[in-house]
């Protein structure tokens, strides 16, 4: 049997040359076009639908205008189809330190196609531990916590912490509950279960 014959064709959107089978299996875009916003990788909470002005002034005032992140908006911009959406989000990766990432993502039907990250910030100094599972708290899960609410100022950002084991510098008896943080530092612990 004759082994079938891979042809040569062009990536739709960059026109880099791929082969049939990277053709056909992407729907017609390379591998770098067809990216699946692989940085989006811990919790993340929608915040406010935006349009493509929004993000291409943002861009622009962020100095993003030679940048992957650029290369990246638009592909996305290319790739729209009537329908689609654009939200921003808020994430948190833990992967290596706690971080939180704000940026844009697109959305067909519910589903997240891409994205980019316009910004990412180290929430903690290295060495302070906040619990183990951390994720962004939901703004109900703040309203039901009159205590956690007591703590919060505007610009502090609330996590939720599930602890699976006890580190010895840990000064409190509780396996779940919510940090406050403040300018990168933990200011409050709020304890919900033990």
């Amino acid at each position: 049997m004759k082994p079938a014959q891979i042809s040569i064709l062009n990536c739709i959107h960059c026109g880099t040359a791929i082969t049939s089978i990277t053709h056909r299996l992407n729907d017609g875009f390379c591998m770098p076009c067809c990216d699946s916003f692989p940085r989006l990788t811990g919790t993340h909470t929608l915040l406010a639908e935006v349009s493509e002005v929004d993000v291409d002034a943002e861009l622009s005032t962020r100095g993003k205008t030679s940048s992957s992140t650029l290369h990246r908006w638009l592909r996305i911009k290319s790739r729209r189809e009537p329908g689609d959406r654009l939200f921003r989000f808020r994430s948190d990766l833990q992967q290596p330190f706690l971080r939180f990432c704000d940026g844009v993502v697109w959305q067909r039907d519910g589903a997240v196609l891409s994205g980019i990250v316009l910004r990412t910030v180290l929430l903690l100094d290295e060495g302070e531990w906040i619990g183990e599972q951390v994720r962004v708290a939901t703004a109900s899960e703040v309203a039901e916590n009159p205590a956690v609410q007591d703590a919060v100022q505007p610009g502090d950002t609330v996590f939720h912490y599930l602890n699976t084991r006890y580190p010895e510098s840990l000064a409190e008896a509780g396996r779940e509950g919510f940090a406050v943080v403040r300018s990168k530092r933990c200011v409050a612990r709020v304890v919900v279960s033990a």
